[in-house]
């Protein structure tokens, strides 16, 4: 499909299938909850701030340092805060995805 002239009916019809069925993959790749790189990378900061959070608690056992220990459990609470957002995240596209599926569906049978 080169861009030398005017696109005849079939080429045209031939690439708008070609960006349907991709679409469609991309769709169903998400409801399935199959996760891409931005996806796991949405995950890394929640995990760091869980792990922050733990060193800190973790160093702050002696009684001299209570700072460190109100610190550890501030990130463990962001932390746990953040991940069950970031999950709430990912299930709701995975609704969208669906949701947009069965509205295909309907359309085509209809």
């Amino acid at each position: 499909m080169s861009s030398d002239g005017p696109m005849t009916p079939q080429q045209l019809d031939t690439r708008i299938a070609l960006h349907s069925l991709k679409e469609n993959a991309s769709l169903w790749r998400i409801a399935e909850g199959r996760m891409n790189w931005r996806s796991a990378i949405s995950f890394l900061g929640p995990v760091l701030l869980l792990i922050f959070g733990f060193l800190q608690l973790l160093e702050s056992q002696e009684p001299s340092r209570l700072s460190n220990e109100f610190v550890g459990v501030t990130l463990l609470v962001f932390g746990v805060v953040s991940l069950a957002l970031t999950i709430w995240g990912v299930q709701q596209c995975r609704l969208n995805a669906i949701l947009e599926i069965l509205r295909r569906q309907e359309r085509t049978r209809s």
